[in-house]
């Protein structure tokens, strides 16, 4: 069973916390991770590149010049590929990337992914996380007491949302807020470490065990 340090919301160390081994304690599994990631990164995708083709370049199609006794190579168009102006030779062209990722691939990542950074010790629970007032520095100071510093990558998780904890984040290089419900496997493997309250890690075990 993998642990993880618990703290205070005044970042005070009060001890050791069990993660549960439904979430945080599975095999760790490349292919789900793998394959999820793929499908994530290919819906990021705009899939808007296009380019023009010969007969769509503005260029009239008379003959530059005719086709024997110039002495130079012979040539049927001025938007041919191979002149500059002309058109693109099998350039791309609007598409759609998108990936559908099975609902049990999508947890088993996100299983792996947390279960790699349980035995890195690189998750961090917190008893409560209360932001009366959007403040980056209240969060800042927090995260300087958890031993977090500004420059690392870092995914705060809770059980429900706070505007003001998302206001008070926004100013933070590479931090962000996320619901525990919401993540996925590219949110995990694109942090250093995780912060979560201990209702989000019962969170987690209820959307992810199975």
């Amino acid at each position: 069973m993998n642990k993880a340090d618990l703290y205070t919301q005044n970042g005070e160390k009060k001890g050791e916390i069990d993660l549960p081994d439904a979430v945080f304690g599975v095999a760790v599994k490349k292919g789900p991770v793998y394959y999820a990631l793929r499908g994530y990164l290919a819906n990021l995708r705009r899939g808007t590149a296009s380019t023009k083709t010969k007969g769509e370049v503005s260029y009239s199609g008379k003959k530059p010049w005719r086709q024997k006794g110039t002495g130079r190579a012979r040539v049927g168009t001025r938007g041919s590929a191979i002149w500059v102006g002309g058109g693109v030779a099998m350039g791309p062209k609007p598409r759609d990337f998108s990936h559908s990722i099975p609902k049990k691939v999508r947890r088993a990542a996100v299983r792996s992914a947390l279960t790699g950074l349980a035995g890195e010790r690189r998750i961090i629970v917190l008893e409560g996380l209360v932001i009366s007032e959007a403040k980056t520095r209240t969060v800042a100071q927090l995260m300087e007491k958890l031993g977090v510093t500004r420059d690392s990558s870092c995914l705060i998780l809770v059980d429900e949302k706070d505007e003001n904890l998302k206001l008070s984040v926004r100013n933070i290089p590479h931090a962000q807020v996320r619901l525990a419900k919401d993540i996925n496997a590219l949110d995990v493997m694109r942090s250093e470490c995780v912060i979560a309250t201990e209702r989000s890690i019962e969170q987690l075990s209820e959307v992810f065990s199975s």
